[in-house]
């Protein structure tokens, strides 16, 4: 497990409705049929962590890799409470 999954205790997020699972770095397919997988995680410190079920958290942003010919990152940014904040 990466770090930031053993704080929130997740196996997948959702942006707008699409479920990533985040707990291996298997080759997953984007809703545009490119193929993607985790690359990794970062806790996000520019922003207080808050309070959730008696722990600290911060936010999270997962990063990922796509496979194809065309290549590149993209990342989404989580709130400490398992929201979507933003695309990267």
């Amino acid at each position: 497990m990466i770090c930031g999954f053993l704080f929130k205790n997740m196996n997948t997020i959702s942006v707008q409705g699409f479920k990533i699972d985040i707990n291996h770095f298997d080759t997953q397919i984007s809703k545009s049929g490119r193929p993607f997988r985790l690359s990794g995680v970062q806790i996000v410190r520019t922003k207080p962590a808050q309070w959730v079920n008696k722990m600290l958290l911060h936010g999270t942003i997962y990063s990922f890799r796509y496979l194809d010919e065309q290549d590149g990152f993209f990342a989404f940014e989580f709130d400490p409470f398992n929201n979507f904040i933003s695309k990267i």
